[in-house]
Parts: C-alpha cells; sequence; structure tokens
C-alpha cells in the first residue's frame, strides 16, 4: 500500500513504525504547503491527516483523486460548528443555540454571546460579549470575509469537561472524562490551562459521548468532545474527528495503554496496534503555561523550581533563560513550544486540584527582563464558557 502522510505533528508522539511496517508499505510524508498537486504525484492509496487543520484539506484530496477515507461531506460535519451542533441538535442533545453570524438575528440571543470561527480549533478567534457594545465593537474587528464564516453562540456557564477515546463500528473501544482547570478561552487571553482525568460515577458520560459520536458520523478513530456541565445536564460544546491536544494523549496512554494517534492510523488503513499496560491506580493531567501573549518571544519564568519539587509532577519542561518561543505569537499547547508544560500522576483516590493550585500559584511569566506579579489562582477557572 502507498501511504501519503500529511506531515505536521511530531513523529515522537505518533510513533508511526509501531502501527505502519515501512518495509511492507510505501510510506511518504509530505510537508505543508499541502496541495493537490504535490499529493497528486504521489500516486497514494490512502491519504493520512492526523492534525485538526488538515482534515479538510485531506477530505478534498480524498474525493479528487477517489480515495478510500472520510470525505468533505463527512468531515464537514467534525470541523464546521455550525453543521455539526446542527446533526447533534437533531440527535436530542443540549446544545447551545447558534447560528452563522451573517444569518443572525440579535433578537433570538441574550447576553453575553459567544462569537467563534465556523471551522476554528483551540478557540482561535473566539471572543465572549458581554453586551450589545462589545458584540458591535469586535464585529467592527472582522472583515466582511470573516463574518461569513463566523457562528454566534448561546453563552452557558458551567465547568467544562472533555472526554476522549476512540470508536470501532460506531462504538466506543476506550473512553476517558476529564475536567478543565481553565479554559481554552483563558488560555487564549494569556492564563495557564490544565486538565485531570476523572472517574465516572457510571456508564452515562460514555453513552451520551457514543450519542454525540454518532450524530456526527464517527464510525471509527478518535474523538476529543467538550461539553459544559450545566444546570440542565450535559450541554454539548464542540466534537474534533482527531486526538486531543496537549498533554490528551500522552496521559490516556499512561492510563489506558492505548495510544489514540495509533487508533487514527489502524482504524483509516485497516492496520492492527498494539496496547501497553493499563493503569489501575494513578489518575492524570496536565498542564500547560501560554507564551502567544507576550510582546516579544523572549521570556523569563519564576518559580519553576519550586515547582519542580511537587509531588505528582513529571515531564516538566521550561525554556531556559533568554530562550526563544519557536512559534510566537502563534498559539500553541505544545511541550517545547511554550514556557512550561508538565504532567500530573496522582493516585486515584487523590484530588488533584491542589496540585494545580500549586503549580498555577507558584509559576508566572513575563518578558524578559519585566517581573509580573504572580496571578492567584481562581477557583472559578474552568467555568467559563470558550
Amino acid at each position: 500500500m502507498r501511504i501519503t502522510i500529511l506531515n505536521r505533528i511530531r513523529h515522537e508522539k505518533v510513533r508511526y513504525r509501531e502501527v505502519i511496517d515501512h518495509d511492507l508499505h510505501d510510506v511518504l510524508y509530505i510537508d505543508a504547503p499541502f496541495t493537490l498537486e504535490k499529493v497528486a504525484a504521489t500516486k497514494p492509496d490512502q491519504i493520512v491527516a492526523l492534525s485538526e487543520f488538515d482534515l479538510l484539506i485531506a477530505a478534498e484530496f480524498r474525493d479528487e483523486l477517489s480515495l478510500p477515507g472520510p470525505g468533505l461531506e463527512d468531515t464537514l460535519l467534525v470541523r464546521d460548528k455550525v453543521l455539526m451542533k446542527q446533526a447533534v441538535s437533531s440527535a436530542k442533545i443540549l446544545c447551545p443555540r447558534s447560528c452563522r453570524l451573517n444569518e443572525a438575528k440579535l433578537s433570538h440571543f441574550k447576553f453575553p454571546v459567544v462569537l467563534k470561527p465556523v471551522d476554528g480549533a483551540s478557540s482561535e478567534g473566539v471572543e465572549i460579549c458581554f453586551s450589545q457594545k462589545e458584540y458591535f465593537e469586535h464585529l467592527q474587528t472582522l472583515t466582511s470575509e470573516q463574518r461569513d464564516f463566523y457562528e454566534i453562540e448561546e453563552y452557558i456557564s458551567g465547568p467544562i469537561l472533555h472526554f476522549d477515546g476512540w470508536v470501532q463500528n460506531g462504538n466506543i473501544i476506550d473512553f476517558i472524562p476529564s475536567r478543565y482547570v481553565g479554559t481554552c478561552y483563558d488560555f487564549l487571553k494569556g492564563l495557564p490551562l490544565g486538565s485531570y482525568q476523572i472517574k465516572a460515577p457510571d456508564d452515562d458520560m460514555k453513552i451520551w459521548s457514543e450519542k454525540v459520536a454518532r450524530a456526527v458520523g464517527i464510525k471509527s478513530g478518535p474523538f476529543h468532545l467538550e461539553a459544559i456541565l450545566s444546570r440542565d445536564g450535559l450541554c454539548f460544546l464542540e466534537i474534533a474527528h482527531r486526538v486531543g491536544g496537549a498533554g490528551v494523549a500522552p496521559t490516556f496512554e499512561m492510563k489506558t495503554g492505548i495510544n489514540l494517534y495509533h487508533t487514527h492510523l489502524a482504524t483509516q488503513l485497516g492496520l492492527e496496534f498494539e496496547s501497553r499496560k493499563k493503569d489501575e491506580k494513578n489518575m492524570y493531567g496536565w498542564f500547560v503555561f501560554p507564551g502567544h501573549h507576550l510582546p516579544t518571544p523572549f521570556c523569563s519564568i519564576y518559580g519553576i523550581e519550586n515547582v519542580s519539587r511537587i509531588p505528582g509532577i513529571f515531564n516538566l519542561v521550561s525554556l531556559n533563560e533568554g530562550e526563544k518561543l519557536p512559534v510566537h505569537p502563534r498559539m500553541t499547547y505544545q511541550a517545547f513550544q511554550t514556557p512550561v508544560s508538565g504532567l500530573i500522576r496522582v493516585p486515584a483516590s487523590e484530588d488533584p486540584r491542589p496540585i494545580f493550585e500549586a503549580v498555577f500559584s507558584e509559576i508566572y511569566i513575563s518578558p524578559i527582563g519585566e517581573k509580573y506579579v504572580a496571578l492567584p489562582f481562581r477557583e472559578s477557572m474552568g467555568l467559563t464558557h470558550c
């Protein structure tokens, strides 16, 4: 089989060779920018795309070249947030009221409202407007072309959960619920983000997630699903047909023994993959501090030594003094591209939140040479719709 891979995610995260026999198959990795001409020249039997940002273009290539795998119509349901919510709402699942921005009647919404790109990720381009004044002010920052690709959404308050796993033949095989500490929206604005795995009291969250996955047509492969724990129960936020970012993949594998990237490769290519031993004793989490919001790609980090001594923290990664943020000012959750990131492990019987409180209270980051006052940990972190 001739496999063309749209090469964006670091190989050490995916570990392609553990699933794809490179002696048996002809595997070609191509780098961005991805064009139909470049892909067609490789004469592929299969096209693989693992990044959120490449799913649509890979689907277009498959359609153009008549190749197996998700086509554009299938992929739009997991990339276009308006179509996504329409499909989920049709399955009788609670969703925020939403519509395309250029079709919106403001009288149908109460403030605050959320404006976001219909095909965005990681809360990039998202704005919460608490009044009509803020709403119209933000509209002025968008071009008419941008407005065509935005939606307006009802604001729902409550803790934000994320559900990760993988599906085979429409059924969830492995599944982990987690709770955010902070939100992707707060991270966009310059605050740290994290999450920790939680023990579900029953199968209700898994059943709900399976219903969502079926509503948007996910039949096989990984998913990353976000929901608000509202006063009316779980309220759908969005779902992606790919592996979650930041520390989702490594902590999922540590807990379940399953590399979610391998489920994506195996289900799409019809290959087998191996799992590692499950960890029944511990629960895992992750945290990351942003740097994209800083006025300079060079920063000072304070408190890292104290954090390194906190029990339960491992894989702590931080920039050295004077080291440049690699992708500044682009937003990223990736270790080695952010000022500080790390993983957390606690016995399943213990509450991980005090560790997050210690980390978020201890570490502060400033432009190099300019010392900031540490931000206090907020108990409300995680209660903001993103």
